[in-house]
């Protein structure tokens, strides 16, 4: 599950537990394995909590209410129900310290009144029905109030207030309540402290992002029309002590928390308002309650501790990690028409009563252990202790399900209190699911990806579910345990894919494929041959085997040119040689050397030599020879000629052209066939006295130099 940071969170910080403390009333509404520590519910006139980890307080009323009332964290919580509205009775809370001042607020934190117990610390006040329907009393009375309006106090005391989201998000820890005035209300935590959360009355509210929460408590209540609130939104805080939703009617998504104590609930007397669209998704819980009347229930991918489950209905219950699941039932207390799925690992257990338990399509279920009380039957299931004709197990109809139920050693008769003789036994699905796949990536030519392939199969059942998906990639099998499954191929090649599904009924799809794709990620290898990158030449063997290979491993070679640019008219300079490749994949590669062909420069043939200086304002006849590398003499090259002086050996400033003599003209050697020479009379009229450098640079790139002295 990705709440393993949650789960690391709530090991540092469970030594913030509540005490288990036992709770009773005169006419529980719920058993007694269903209360909450600190918390008890019932119908009477005498309430009492004992061993609470606040104060162990009583509750006594003239008249017969049906109330919720939890002693937690420096605060009592009373909510108030009759069925019978403008009801007025004396309410006495006893337990509290003796002679002291407390804060009694009537159903929110604007109705404030200070109270002060008597000498054995209790309290007497009258109660309405028709005005109230809860009393919260508390040892300290700070409050801070978010409206839709302005925000409240949010901007001004405790955080950020964005008028566009109505979003209040906190800038530093709370230690006072935080009450909720608004509809449509975002409290963003920003992973800071929260001692009490508390909204009455108000729909669309969202509370996310908190490092802890000691009491969250968003309610409606059982009078019209404050019974008619919906929307609540609680996730991604890190954790959350104490966690209560009463009567909301729909839309409630619960997902990503870290929660010690969690009770949900609706009106005792207004059930026909009960919650639906209950969502509770990838949540660490120690300890669910989940009651009375819940419809569209959906709790999925939990690891829940202790699980307890009371009139609900239209359960879809599936992927969680559960310790200890728990159901109770009243009188009239069955659960129909629900969906229990597969690969849950539960211990179900159940009290003594007069009733016959059946959880309808339970069934693929990893069960620890199976306890049933006094006419508890279970229908419909397969285990695997009573799974074989020997033991009076037949599947005529192949359906993977005994045709006639197991019922628990010691049970009643199948028909007693029996309500659903009509249901036809699970595995009447004979339809196999379908299963579908895409794949992702990039695709370049031929339909070659040319990157990695994400590979999706989505199965799909109508009847009795999606139980596992097998696939095959080259031949090698992988099931998942899901109703889709994705992953990731980055080897190259050729590669299969065959898929199928099976359903809960164990009903096989036929294989799909093979269906074949093709992976290149990698570009033609090029090599070239005939020629050394970078390496000079003589004129006389210039490189005249220039090649090149290329190879590809993968989807094979496409297409490949090669081309030679550079050089001059007389066949020396600077080359490069490029060949540029691409496979059937499309990707493409490239790859060039350069080379040089070049004269063999001889030297530079007297006078010219640093030797000896020459006088200022005579001519210098600059000469040298050339050949071709092998011994040819070399008459058409190019070469010119420049001059710089020089100061301590380094250059003083710009080359200059050369100072022309007749014959000569330019700054252009010629070539002089007799004695196959390049020469240039320099004159030196225009020079100054000191030491100067001739430059000689030729067409094949190359410069020559010599250094003379002028007095």
């Amino acid at each position: 599950m990705k709440n393993y940071y949650l789960k690391l969170m709530s090991i540092l910080i469970a030594t913030i537990s509540l005490t288990v403390s036992p709770v009773f009333a005169e006419e529980p509404l719920l058993f007694d394995d269903f209360q909450l520590p600190g918390v008890i519910s019932g119908e009477g006139t005498h309430f009492e909590i004992t061993e609470s980890d606040y104060l162990n307080v009583t509750l006594d009323s003239t008249e017969q209410v049906v109330l919720l009332m939890a002693s937690l964290s420096n605060m009592i919580d009373i909510s108030l129900e009759t069925d019978s509205v403008g009801l007025v009775t004396d309410l006495t809370v006893g337990g509290l310290l003796p002679n002291t001042m407390y804060y009694m607020y009537l159903d929110d934190y604007h109705n404030l009144t200070q109270i002060e117990t008597d000498a054995l610390g209790s309290y007497t006040f009258s109660y309405d029905s028709a005005v109230y329907s809860k009393v919260i009393i508390q040892d300290e009375p700070s409050t801070y109030y978010i409206n839709a309006l302005d925000g409240g106090d949010c901007s001004s005391l405790i955080g950020t207030w964005d008028p566009g989201t109505l979003t209040c998000t906190l800038t530093a820890d709370v230690s006072e309540t935080i009450q909720i005035d608004s509809d449509g209300i975002t409290l963003d935590g920003n992973m800071f402290i929260a001692t009490r959360i508390y909204a009455t009355q108000h729909s669309e509210i969202t509370v996310k992002n908190f490092a802890y929460i000691s009491q969250l408590d968003i309610s409606g209540t059982w009078r019209p029309p404050n019974n008619s609130i919906s929307g609540l939104t609680v996730t991604d805080n890190i954790y959350i002590k104490y966690l209560r939703v009463h009567s909301l009617i729909g839309d409630v998504n619960i997902e990503s928390n870290n929660i010690y104590k969690a009770f949900i609930s609706v009106s005792y007397f207004l059930r026909e308002n009960n919650i639906s669209n209950f969502r509770l998704t990838e949540n660490i819980i120690d300890d669910l309650c989940a009651l009375s009347f819940l419809n569209d229930v959906s709790i999925t991918h939990n690891e829940i501790n202790y699980l307890r489950f009371h009139h609900l209905k239209n359960v879809s219950f599936y992927s969680n990690m559960v310790d200890l699941f728990y159901n109770a039932f009243g009188a009239v207390g069955y659960i129909f028409d629900n969906t229990i799925a597969s690969y849950n690992d539960i211990t179900w257990d159940a009290p003594d009563f007069d009733d016959v338990i059946i959880p309808y399509e339970f069934f693929n279920n990893n069960i620890g252990s199976v306890e049933r009380g006094y006419l508890a039957i279970f229908r419909y299931n397969h285990y695997d202790e009573y799974d074989e004709p020997a033991e009076d197990c037949y599947d005529i109809n192949t359906d993977g399900y005994c045709d006639a139920p197991y019922e628990i050693p010691g049970a009643a008769s199948p028909d007693a209190h029996d309500p659903f003789a009509r249901i036809t036994p699970i595995g009447s699905d004979a339809t196999p699911p379908t299963t579908t796949h895409t794949f992702g990536g990039a695709i370049g030519d031929n339909n070659w990806f040319v990157s990695d392939v994400t590979v999706s199969l989505t199965a799909a059942d109508g009847e009795s579910g999606v139980s596992e998906i097998h696939y095959f990639l080259d031949g090698a099998e992988t099931v998942v345990s899901a109703d889709s499954a994705s992953f990731t191929v980055i080897d190259e090649g050729v590669h299969t894919l065959n898929y199928y599904a099976v359903d809960l009924a164990g009903n096989e799809e036929a294989m799909h494929g093979p269906v074949s794709f093709n992976i290149d990620k990698t570009p033609p290898v090029i090599s070239i041959t005939g020629v050394t990158d970078g390496a000079e030449y003589p004129v006389c063997t210039p490189p005249e085997a220039l090649d090149n290979i290329v190879t590809d491993a993968i989807s094979g070679v496409s297409t490949k040119n090669a081309t030679l640019e550079g050089g001059n008219a007389n066949g020396v300079g600077g080359y490069t040689y490029t060949v540029i490749a691409s496979d059937n994949a499309g990707n493409e590669a490239n790859e060039s050397v350069s080379y040089s062909v070049v004269y063999s420069f001889d030297g530079f043939t007297n006078p010219v030599t640093l030797d000896k200086p020459f006088k200022l304002g005579s001519t210098i006849p600059v000469k040298f020879l050339l050949s071709d590398g092998c011994g040819g003499a070399v008459s058409n090259a190019e070469a010119n000629i420049s001059l710089v002086q020089l100061n301590s050996g380094e250059p003083a400033g710009d080359p200059i052209d050369g100072t022309t003599n007749v014959p000569d003209s330019s700054n252009i050697f010629r070539y002089v066939i007799e004695d196959s020479h390049y020469i240039y009379n320099l004159s030196t009229e225009n020079l100054s006295s000191g030491t100067w450098r001739i430059n000689v640079t030729l067409d094949d790139g190359k410069v020559y130099s010599v250094d003379i002295g002028i007095k």
